[in-house]
């Protein structure tokens, strides 16, 4: 009989578990969720008569002490109920570092999804110069130290025609 072999079972099993721990253990830092600051410079870039393309820039401060990437984001754009539109991130590579405000150049694109069409150009034409209250609601995704973490997002943004064609 051997006795030499489960005394090297016996020295490899902690060796697997140190391995086991390294791979595959939990994040050992608290993230806390950036801070939205404000949307600003808000810009009408294309009207036309079945589209109409808006850019503005999301502020948000990273209170950690680790930096991050945007990863990917899902927003849409509401007056009121009414769905306007998909909000596309402009620049795919966007690096937050830590402790400082970081912007997320975005783009709305308000299209003829459903029969809302009727309901925006007629709300356009009766705002004018009137404010108007325009939610974002979605979540977006960045990675922290490699660990995805989803941010909800749920903002409203008062605004009228004027500040938008400026």
């Amino acid at each position: 009989m051997r006795t030499s072999t489960s005394k090297k079972s016996s020295s490899f099993f902690p060796f697997v578990l140190v391995l086991f721990f390294l791979f595959f253990r939990v994040p050992c830092f608290a993230f806390e969720n950036p801070s939205f600051v404000k949307i600003k410079d808000w810009h009408i870039e294309k009207i036309g008569s079945l589209q109409i393309i808006i850019s503005a820039k999301a502020v948000y401060y990273n209170p950690n002490k680790v930096k991050a990437k945007l990863s990917a984001l899902d927003l849409n754009a509401f007056v009121g109920e009414t769905k306007l539109g998909k909000i596309e991130q402009l620049n795919k590579t966007i690096k937050i570092k830590k402790e400082q405000a970081f912007e997320i150049p975005l783009r709305i694109d308000i299209s003829p999804e459903t029969s809302s069409w009727n309901y925006i150009q007629a709300l356009l034409n009766g705002l004018s110069m009137n404010d108007f209250i325009l939610n974002i609601r979605g979540r977006f995704t960045i990675k922290a130290a490699g660990v995805p973490i989803k941010i909800s997002l749920d903002e409203k943004e008062e605004l009228n025609l004027k500040m938008l064609f400026n």
